[in-house]
């Protein structure tokens, strides 16, 4: 009886050791997905920002130029006659 109890704990001590292996292992496997999805958050958010700081010249010249296409057809609307508006 005591030979088979000794057995056991030893069987069981093995399994627990092997038990522990798999957990580090998929506790490593947790630790490198959570870096590499802030690695990859990181660069989305960089190239957006970069983005938009390089676009920003374009954005504002694209700007200016629909202003000025309000400013001239709020011109044409003035010089045309009063008939044609309601």
């Amino acid at each position: 009886m005591d030979e088979e109890i000794k057995k056991l704990l030893k069987r069981n001590i093995e399994i627990s050791q092997e038990t522990l292996s798999y957990v580090r292992s998929i506790n490593r496997q947790f630790i490198w997905q959570r870096f590499f999805r802030i690695i990859k958050w990181g660069l989305i958010i960089g190239l957006l920002v970069f983005g938009f700081i390089q676009l920003q010249p374009y954005v504002d010249s694209f700007a200016g130029i629909l202003d000025n296409l309000k400013n001239t057809f709020s011109g044409v609307s003035n010089i045309l006659p009063e008939t044609n508006r309601q």
